[in-house]
């Protein structure tokens, strides 16, 4: 009966060390701010934060608009603050590769000295205009519902896509599989067979299998692209134990902890038009790791 042991360690910081291309894989989000009766209000602050740190941030032109860029692909919350108003926080808005993800807000009058945040949940709209062609994205929590823990194998649940065996190589369009180009946040990753992460260390998966951007002129059949977690404001962790019940004796322990290394303090505006004392962090830390055995990797049945 064969035997495999295979230990994968994702070390995830502030440098990826591989060989290929980069490409700058980012992209923006944009939108408009009004007050209750509609009309436009200028200079508000609009910030994107994720895992407690803020991102990214910008403020309302005189017509309302904004328009956060670059900013690397994932999940973020959106939040607007303006002085008078009730902060308004948009939650899980996705932003994805060469994409402009449009967040509108509606800011209503505060009545009270305390702080308010009205919260909305973000919803991924059926059909998006501006992104022409093919084109499929999984998140961290749809990656968890799927059937599989590989991550080519992730890839092979969209359309137009084949997979001979499970784990193996991703063929898109009908091309080979050498022609389907794969990117970890930003960085191409060379080999037929693909890329396997482990689950927790993957924060988005972009599936393109038609319409590709010109800078991806290299790739015959799609493009895979690949978006990591990033570090955490508070250090935190999970672990996962997977075994089997059929008696092929098939073992999986996940492991992931994140949080700062170093921390520096800023000052914030609230909308009660004081200021707060944060503690940002400037340098953390992911890691994120799996470690199989399997007794049996191909049973007969």
């Amino acid at each position: 009966m064969a035997r495999t042991l295979r230990y994968l360690l994702v070390l995830l910081t502030t440098v990826i060390v591989g060989t290929g291309a980069a490409y700058a894989q980012t992209g923006e989000i944009t939108g408009r701010v009004l007050d209750e009766n509609g009309d436009p209000l200028s200079t508000a602050a609009v910030e994107a934060v994720v895992g407690g740190i803020v991102k990214a941030g910008m403020v309302t032109d005189y017509d309302g608009y904004y328009v956060i860029k670059p900013i690397d692909p994932g999940t973020y919350n959106v939040r607007v603050k303006f002085t008078g108003k009730k902060t308004a926080l948009e939650t899980g808005v996705i932003v994805s590769a060469n994409k402009a993800t449009t967040v509108n807000f509606t800011l209503q009058s505060s009545s009270t000295e305390i702080e308010e945040v009205i919260v909305t949940a973000y919803k991924v709209p059926l059909v998006d205009p501006d992104q022409p062609g093919g084109q499929r994205i999984m998140t961290s929590d749809q990656i968890e519902k799927l059937p599989t823990r590989n991550t080519t194998s992730m890839v092979s649940t969209t359309g137009a896509t084949y997979q001979a065996v499970e784990g193996g190589s991703i063929s898109i369009g009908g091309a080979r599989s050498s022609g389907t180009m794969y990117y970890v946040d930003g960085v191409q990753v060379y080999g037929s067979r693909g890329i396997n992460l482990p689950q927790d260390a993957i924060d988005q998966v972009q599936v393109l299998t038609s319409g590709l951007p010109a800078k991806y002129g290299d790739a015959l059949g799609g493009v895979v692209n690949i978006t990591t977690k990033g570090v955490s404001k508070d250090l935190r962790g999970g672990i996962l134990l997977e075994r089997s019940v059929d008696g092929y004796g098939h073992n999986l322990v996940n492991v992931n902890l994140s949080g700062p290394l170093l921390k520096k303090t800023v000052l914030d505006s609230n909308s009660r038009g004081g200021v707060d004392t944060l503690k940002k962090p400037i340098l953390g830390f992911f890691l994120a790791g799996d470690l199989w055995y399997d007794q049996d990797r191909d049973p007969s049945y």
